[in-house]
């Protein structure tokens, strides 16, 4: 992504998140969210809509030595 994040507040019925870059000029970014918005039922917007998903890929492990407590 070049530039910052844009977060698109009014993209979907239910809430989903989507940034798109800020920069985009507002033409372009318009077609972006409305192409999204046109094939929102392709996209698995969570673990749940991916249930083949090897969870190796997904999950982080945080090795610690044997005395540290997590908080």
């Amino acid at each position: 992504m070049i530039g910052d994040p844009k977060s698109i507040d009014d993209y979907h019925d239910e809430p989903k998140e989507l940034f798109i870059g800020a920069d985009l000029p507002t033409d372009e970014a318009k077609d972006i969210i409305n192409l999204l918005k046109d094939f929102s039922d392709i996209f698995d917007w969570t673990y749940a809509d991916m249930p083949g998903l090897d969870s190796t890929i997904v999950e982080h492990k945080i090795t610690t030595g044997p005395l540290v407590t997590p908080t």
